[in-house]
């Protein structure tokens, strides 16, 4: 009898202990599985880090790009009483020049008719 119960006590040992191995490796496996799956949350939170990162550098290079425009845009105002005052002094000029040159010739003409009239 004694027999019998150490081998039914062997038997019971046996079984408690498969018992928990399996129980040992559950828990192992459910705890690698949740490991991983929070490596690929954090994967997935820098990437939507990343992603968001290059949306706002693109949009301030937008800013950046319309800010440059509108600043060209403004000088261009302002300096386009100056360039219109210069191209009109330069047509002025020109035009005085134009009838000084042909006041010249016309006085420079009638002296010489004036001559050839007094010398024939």
């Amino acid at each position: 009898m004694k027999k019998l119960l150490v081998i039914a006590a062997v038997a019971a040992a046996l079984v408690t202990f498969t018992a928990c191995k399996g129980a040992t490796d559950s828990v192992r496996n459910a705890a690698d599985a949740a490991s991983n799956t929070a490596d690929a949350a954090a994967k997935t939170a820098d990437a939507a880090a990343d992603t968001a990162k290059a949306g706002a550098d693109a949009a301030d290079a937008t800013a950046k790009a319309a800010e440059d425009t509108a600043d060209a845009v403004k000088d261009a105002a302002e300096h386009a009483d100056e360039t219109a005052a210069a191209a009109g002094n330069a047509a002025a000029n020109a035009a005085a020049d134009t009838a000084k040159d042909a006041a010249n010739a016309a006085i420079d003409a009638a002296a010489k008719d004036a001559k050839d009239a007094v010398n024939n």
